[in-house]
């Protein structure tokens, strides 16, 4: 055999190898392509759904944000009317009997009612004149104060969680 024409059969053979070998490479490449842009778009899109969730997001937590102000400022004025009302219930400190006689007869004890007996001591003519004990106004308005705030707290969170559910707020009752 001819040394030039095993050379030649050697060289053909590399030549045809390589020939197939760089079909493969470029289909392969094709193939990355393909990926290397659909991961692109994926991205894109992927950036654009969350631009627009976290704008999403921004605005219910400023609408959130506004809807809190917006209590607050009821909240506030609503211990205020509480405080001005625990003022006007309380006349000179203490509270009046709601029971006890006065004068010109309208309202007091009923005719059939015994009056109550007076305890002796020094300090019973005040509570004669229809005014309850210092110790018990005191007491009787840190209960009534210590009830409008809880009063006042429920309905400002009825309120909150009405707005946050999207249903309409209604007056609390009188």
């Amino acid at each position: 055999m001819n040394f030039h024409l095993i050379w030649a059969l050697v060289v053909a053979g590399l030549v045809a190898t390589n020939c197939a070998t760089n079909a493969r490479l470029e289909s392969a490449q094709t193939v990355i392509n393909t990926y290397k842009k659909d991961i692109k778009d994926q991205k894109e899109a992927a950036q654009k759904m969350l631009d627009e969730e976290r704008a999403k997001k921004e605005a219910a937590e400023k609408a959130l944000a506004d809807l809190k102000a917006e209590q607050e400022k009821k909240d506030e004025t609503n211990k205020k009317t509480v405080e001005v009302m625990a003022g006007k219930l309380v006349a000179a400190g203490r509270l009046r009997d709601p029971n006890a006689d006065r004068c010109g007869g309208g309202g007091g004890n009923r005719a059939s009612e015994a009056p109550a007996p007076t305890p002796s001591g020094d300090g019973d003519k005040a509570e004669t004149g229809g005014l309850l004990s210092v110790q018990l106004t005191q007491l009787l308005s840190r209960v009534l104060r210590e009830s409008d705030d809880i009063n006042v707290a429920y309905a400002s969170c009825r309120a909150d969680s009405m707005k946050v559910r999207g249903l309409p707020v209604e007056p609390p009752e009188p």
